[in-house]
């Protein structure tokens, strides 16, 4: 909900960016109403959903990891079998899937920096994902933001692997400029 709802505001400004709203052709939005029950299993209804809209080759936004699912992610087993069932839908039909996952909550760091041992189910979620970043809040102002690329792929050719940039969010636009 909270992703659909931010690219709403966004719309303006990518059909703006990009001079045409053509791409907006290949754009679905999937409406999950905000009141729809969480930490259930809502692969079942994700997977029931690409059928119904005959929907392939595409990408799909995840908000969240934590509440999409009923599992207990520090779980080791259940966390594996999830993963299952993602990469299984997945490759099922050919799809990109941004998976939005959220830091342990309460967590004692001894640095503010980003590292992948802060999202919840790190070690086994990190090993079975191809490409993860994150964005931290700054210390510093509320409209700034820390992304980081912490795993890049499996090229090895990531030159901004492990380097932070400073993201700084528009209200005007609802984006992020670096």
């Amino acid at each position: 909900y909270d992703v659909q709802s931010r690219y709403n505001e966004m719309i303006e400004d990518h059909i703006s960016r990009s001079g045409n709203d053509y791409w907006m052709d290949d754009i679905k939005q999937m409406e999950i109403s905000k009141d729809d029950e969480d930490f259930v299993d809502n692969w079942i209804r994700i997977e029931e959903t690409i059928i119904e809209e005959d929907f392939s080759d595409g990408v799909i936004i995840v908000d969240n990891l934590y509440t999409s699912t009923d599992v207990e992610l520090q779980n080791a087993d259940e966390l594996k079998n999830l993963i299952r069932t993602i990469n299984n839908i997945r490759k099922k039909y050919n799809l990109t899937i941004l998976l939005i996952a959220h830091t342990v909550k309460n967590a004692s760091f001894v640095d503010k920096e980003l590292h992948l041992k802060q999202i919840q189910g790190a070690s086994l979620l990190s090993a079975n994902i191809a490409n993860i970043s994150m964005i931290g809040n700054s210390m510093t102002s509320a409209d700034l933001n820390i992304f980081k690329i912490c795993k890049g792929g499996r090229s090895g050719k990531n030159e901004l692997l492990d380097r932070a940039f400073k993201l700084h969010w528009s209200d005007d636009t609802c984006n992020f400029k670096k």
